[in-house]
């Protein structure tokens, strides 16, 4: 029977350890035959089982390592896992047919992060994406790109922007705060101020502006 002292045991996914006695934080422990999880690492699924680091090839990242949940039938990642690609990049969440599928939270080799859902390896739903500045774009994915809502904030021009996207782009209604204090409220076309346009400075004064595409009239 093996022994483990107190702190943490594993700081990957998790270990499975055959009839060992185990302490964590120098008080809680147990003992026979056990599978220690990191913390919300869980599955009771029969049709799953828990493998360690491992290859396997993935259309859309090629070659790459994963540890966690497999498919017994299809040995394919399916539950919960952790996937590091080729590159560097870490996935960290729900896997199912291979892909994320839900919840992950994704670690670029570019020092970018982010959170938020996935659908068949594309962002698809609630996320907010974290650059290396600290900028971030907060708000609806599908298909990768920002599509319906969302908030972004540059922190290297100090400008917010309030509003709905097509395709990546400004379209809609928004609202623009920019680094002096003023604003601009109204509606945007691929990603340019065109129509009506309220201008209001820090001071608290408003007008009225005509823009077309990106130009103010």
């Amino acid at each position: 029977m093996e022994t483990f002292g107190s702190g943490s045991i594993s700081a990957r996914l998790g270990v499975t350890y055959t009839e060992a006695t185990f302490y964590i934080d120098a008080g809680t422990s147990g003992s026979g035959k056990k599978k220690l999880m990191a913390s919300g690492m869980k599955c009771s699924d029969p049709n799953l089982e828990y493998r360690p680091f491992q290859k396997y090839d993935n259309s859309c990242w090629g070659r790459c390592d994963y540890e966690g949940y497999w498919n017994k039938k299809t040995s394919l990642p399916e539950g919960q896992g952790i996937r590091i690609s080729c590159v560097g990049n870490t996935f960290k969440g729900e896997f199912k047919t291979g892909k994320l599928n839900g919840y992950a939270v994704a670690h670029y080799s570019s020092g970018e992060k982010y959170e938020g859902y996935f659908k068949d390896d594309r962002l698809r739903g609630k996320g907010i994406w974290t650059f290396k500045d600290g900028s971030t774009e907060e708000g609806e994915w599908k298909d990768n790109k920002k599509n319906g809502y969302c908030v972004i904030k540059n922190s290297s021009e100090k400008k917010t922007f309030e509003g709905n996207f097509k395709n990546n782009s400004k379209h809609g209604q928004g609202k623009e705060f920019c680094n002096d204090g003023s604003t601009y409220q109204g509606f945007w076309v691929d990603g340019k101020k065109h129509g009506l346009i309220t201008y209001t400075s820090k001071e608290g004064s408003s007008q009225t502006q005509i823009w077309s595409n990106g130009t103010k009239q």
